[in-house]
């Protein structure tokens, strides 16, 4: 018995020991380790959150020592950047800024997800950063009504080849900028279009307009501008051309308004209609022809007092260059024609309306339909402008227009105004008697009182040309150009040939302005004296490569000046 029990606390110690075993085995803890498996669960669990909050404490640690990090080198790399653009080596510090950020984005790899996604963020600010700073060195822009905007010193064209010196004038085109063309080594005048799709239209049809001119014309003896080159810069169309003197109108004004001589407007006359004649053989009406569209290929002039005012009581005024009593007279009088964006060929779309205003035919205002008469008609708007200093026609509205045209030429031919619709007839005359209804539509008293200011052709050439052939010649020739009738106005082919072009008209007789007493020389000499002083700088729109000196600002396509000569009379060249 006793062995029996004996065997058998030795047989359940063994059980005991084999379940045990067991439990272990199978992950089921026994009755007597629950309680020590639930206190090291707890203990792992405890641990894990310390260990997860460490890790998130960690994290946050390296993307704010990563961000520190980058907003330093950020700094570095744009006082670098500083530094190197204003020393010339932009594209050096953008490569070494560049390897910069790769050596970074190595040491950067093996950071935790979070702050290399911070590190990327600032890297691309950082970049995006520099580049907009490489990009502002040049930078230029179009305003909001398509005009080029830009930085004196700034490049343009392919290549950067044109760098902008100056501007020279603006218009409704676009600009035209003085600039230094890096390839040629000389000044040039660069018309850059408005990026507006009815200009940059207009650009087209010049530039086909300038290059047929250029084929047709290869002596340059038509006396119209030269397209050197055409290219686009940023969505404006540029045209280059090279640099001339003031435009007729500019002149004047600087002139304060004081007309020009008959011998000067004589020859003026003489290369426009020229200049025209050869466009209508071409098939091409400019239809936009006024001062401001022709050039003194020469950009400078002579100061002189006329001999009628040197006097005793305005000597001493004159002396001193006093502005009432001196003038300027062109150097030369040779001319170029420009402006040919609203050149219309034969064949094309006549536009209702064309030309500016004040010289504007009357067919055009009636809506009759125009063709080659009324450049005709413009220039002898422009020459009888140049005689007197004065617009012939200053208004800006039509009744106002036609009532100035009757008080210079007389009544308008029935029959011309019959060409017109119905409702213009009724608009501007008396449908039975086909007078002018003026002055009982006339806008104001204004408007009146300016028509009354208006002389009539014969008075206007009689009072200022005493020379009876002289003003004969011109009063028939004006007349000619200024017809109502576009199909009996006089063409610029039977123009060239009218008496008036065969007249020897002499230059005036002017005083230096440094030498009232004797010692008086007409414009003629003057000037050739001045060029044959300066012979190597008069060659043809080129000045020398060295010289500093430019023509003063101008309303159009202006030349590099040439060298002052020691002389009594003032030569002024590059005005």
């Amino acid at each position: 018995m006793q062995k029996q029990s004996g065997g058998k606390r030795r047989t359940q110690k063994k059980q005991k020991e084999n379940v045990a075993s067991f439990s272990s085995f199978s992950g089921v803890p026994s009755s007597n380790s629950l309680g020590k498996e639930q206190n090291r669960k707890d203990g792992e669990i405890f641990l894990a959150a310390a260990t997860a909050t460490a890790a998130a404490a960690a994290t946050a640690a390296a993307a704010a020592e990563e961000e520190k990090q980058n907003r330093e080198q950020q700094q570095q790399q744009q006082q670098q950047l500083v530094g190197i653009v204003e020393g010339g080596g932009v594209a050096q510090a953008k490569g070494k800024n560049e390897n910069k950020n790769e050596r970074d984005e190595k040491k950067r790899s093996g950071k935790k997800a979070a702050a290399a996604t911070v590190s990327t963020k600032k890297r691309g600010v950082a970049e995006a950063a520099t580049a907009t700073a490489g990009t502002n060195t040049t930078k230029t822009t179009t305003n909001e009504e398509g005009h080029f905007e830009y930085t004196l010193g700034e490049s343009l064209g392919p290549n950067n080849r044109f760098k902008i010196l100056a501007p020279l004038g603006e218009g409704t085109f676009g600009k035209v900028l003085e600039c230094y063309d890096r390839v040629k080594q000389e000044y040039c005048a660069v018309k850059v279009i408005r990026n507006v799709p009815k200009y940059k239209a207009a650009a087209k049809i010049e530039v086909d307009v300038l290059r047929e001119i250029g084929r047709r014309d290869e002596r340059d003896e038509f006396h119209c501008i030269r397209l050197k080159e055409s290219f686009e810069h940023e969505g404006h169309a540029c045209l280059m051309f090279d640099m001339y003197g003031l435009s007729l109108f500019d002149f004047m004004k600087k002139n304060h308004y004081k007309p020009f001589s008959l011998a000067l407007v004589q020859k003026f006359a003489k290369q426009l209609i020229k200049a025209v004649a050869f466009m209508h053989e071409l098939k091409m009406t400019h239809t936009d022809l006024k001062p401001e569209n022709v050039l003194l290929e020469t950009p400078g002039y002579v100061r002189v007092v006329s001999s009628a005012d040197v006097n005793a009581n305005n000597a001493a005024n004159a002396a001193v260059g006093t502005s009432a009593c001196t003038m300027k007279v062109p150097v030369t009088s040779a001319i170029k024609l420009i402006d040919f964006g609203s050149t219309t060929l034969e064949d094309q779309y006549h536009s209702t309306v064309v030309s500016t205003r004040h010289y504007r035919a009357p067919e055009i205002i009636l809506g009759t339909g125009w063709s080659y008469p009324c450049d005709m008609w413009s220039i002898g708007c422009i020459l009888i402008e140049l005689l007197t200093g004065d617009a012939l026609f200053q208004t800006h509205e039509n009744m106002e227009h036609l009532a100035m045209m009757r008080n210079v030429l007389g009544h308008m031919h029935a029959d011309v105004i019959k060409r017109s619709s119905k409702e213009t007839i009724e608009k501007y005359f008396n449908p039975e008697t086909h007078e002018l209804r003026w002055p009982e539509c006339a806008k104001d008293v204004e408007s009146e009182r300016a028509v009354q200011a208006v002389q009539p052709l014969d008075i206007m050439i009689r009072e200022r040309f005493e020379c009876e052939e002289t003003g004969t010649l011109l009063r028939h020739l004006l007349s000619r150009l200024l017809e109502y009738d576009p199909d009996t106005r006089i063409t610029a082919k039977d123009a060239l040939n009218h008496g008036f072009f065969r007249l020897d008209i002499k230059e005036n007789v002017y005083t230096p302005v440094t030498a009232l007493v004797g010692n008086q020389t007409s414009v003629a000499n003057a000037a050739k004296t001045a060029t044959d002083r300066t012979a190597s700088s008069v060659v043809r729109n080129v000045a020398p490569t060295n010289s500093k000196a430019r023509s003063q600002t101008t309303g159009g396509i202006r030349g590099t000046c040439l060298d002052k000569p020691s002389m009594a009379t003032e030569i002024v060249l590059g005005a």
